[in-house]
This record gives structure tokens, sequence and C-alpha cells, in this order.
């Protein structure tokens, strides 16, 4: 008779632990989401290469749009900011876009020559529109 209270007692323990079990796992898949979500948007403005060798300075550079860049130098180019260092080339956008505004009635329009969006009102577009969040 003495087994029943153990053994319902150990029922409830177990439950416990699947219940505890069920809940870490929910917290690791939230925290993976966000990892991969914060890894796609960073990758996603920076890219990098690898050295080349330079055949007129006779030294390694790297190769960026057509033109060599030594190592050690930092331009900027496209709305790119870009260096060349011993590990290689790494460029980066530096556009910002807006992500949290009222699409509704603005709209985003991009400047490539300032590498900028402006968001202004779709019915008087010189009127400027509240942007919330930028990305990049």
């Amino acid at each position: 008779m003495q087994q029943l209270p153990v053994l319902q007692q150990i029922n409830a323990v177990i439950k416990e632990i699947i219940i505890d079990c069920i809940f870490l796992q929910k917290i690791l898949l939230a925290l993976c989401v966000v990892l991969a979500v914060s890894v796609a948007l960073s990758s996603a403005q920076c890219f990098t290469g690898s050295l080349t060798f330079d055949v007129k300075t006779r030294k390694t550079a790297c190769e960026h749009g057509g033109q060599m860049h030594q190592v050690g130098t930092v331009w900027t180019s496209e709305c790119q900011e870009c260096s060349c260092t011993k590990r290689g080339l790494s460029c980066c956008s530096t556009i910002k876009t807006p992500v949290n505004y009222d699409k509704e009635n603005c709209e985003s329009v991009f400047n490539a020559e300032s590498c900028s969006y402006t968001v202004t009102r779709k019915d008087n577009p010189s009127e400027k529109c509240e942007v919330m969040g930028m990305v990049g």
C-alpha cells in the first residue's frame, strides 16, 4: 500500500521535469531564431575577399571594382566602406534603410549620391515623414 504514494510522487516529479524540458526547448528555439536573424541581417550588409598579388607593385593587395588597393588602405565606393588588411578585403554597406514608418501614406526614396533614403508623404513629397527605425 505504501508504493502507491511513492509512485505518484515519482510521476509528479517526472511531469515537472518534462514541463521544464519543454520550456527550455522553447527558450533555445527562440534564441536560435534571434541568432539566425541577426546573423542574416549583419552578413547581408558586409562581404569579404582574399588578397591577390599586384604585379605592378609586386605586393599583395585587394582587388575591388577593377582597382587594386594596398594593404592598410580604407576607401568608400558605391555606398560601401572598404578596407584592405593583411587578412584581405572587407566591405560594408553605409546605407541605412528605413523600416518603421507609415508605409500607407509615405514612401522612401533612395539618393545614390548621398547613399541615403528620404521618407516623404506620397501626397506631398516636400513633407517628410517620421521614421522610427533604420536597418543597416
